[in-house]
């Protein structure tokens, strides 16, 4: 299993607000990297929405859609490692490694406690924002600003949302907003 804050190289980037601004970059021995994309830059980058729960689809069923994301030239994946679906992404990216050896998965930590019992799938973890930032907002508020910062990332983002009334449709929805091209599946 994973455990975020014992990773040896995770890179730290913070969601860039007012109050973060006055940080001078280094703060508590944590580098921050503001609204830096660490990866390829967000032409080349994809993030995955979807629910924590859904058993209705497989890895065959994403596989298509990152291969569409990849020829449109997306060479880095987001994935938020939280839930049914983020698990299946990373999966599905695994398995097309071997096919596409360009491509590469980065796992984005809301927090530093998150457990992942499959990182062996990611290339690389960022934790998205050291333990003071989180004790400001609090673990529920930093899932959100976790996603927008991925959302804000990239320039597709493959999506599976069935529920209407659910943090992942609000999280597509905010993707469409930002111009983010949808890829359903």
């Amino acid at each position: 299993m994973l455990y975020i804050h014992t990773l040896i190289s995770i890179e730290v980037v913070m969601w860039c607000n007012k109050e973060a601004m006055r940080f001078s970059g280094v703060c508590f021995g944590v580098h921050l990297f503001y609204l830096e994309l660490i990866m390829d830059g967000k032409a080349k980058t994809g993030v995955f929405i979807g629910h924590r729960d859904c058993f209705d689809i497989t890895t065959a069923d994403i596989i298509p859609k990152i291969e569409e994301a990849i020829n449109m030239g997306i060479v880095t994946f987001l994935n938020g490692g939280q839930g049914h679906f983020d698990k299946l992404c990373a999966f599905a990216v695994y398995e097309l490694k071997e096919k596409y050896p360009q491509i590469k998965q980065i796992l984005v930590a809301p927090y530093p406690s998150l457990k992942v019992d499959y990182e062996f799938l990611f290339d690389k973890a960022i934790l998205f924002a050291p333990d003071w930032y989180i004790d400001q907002i609090g673990y529920k508020k930093a899932i959100p600003k976790r996603n927008e910062y991925m959302i804000k990332s990239s320039s597709v983002a493959i999506c599976h949302v069935t529920h209407p009334s659910s943090g992942s449709y609000k999280t597509m929805q905010k993707a469409k907003d930002f111009g983010l091209t949808i890829l359903n599946i």
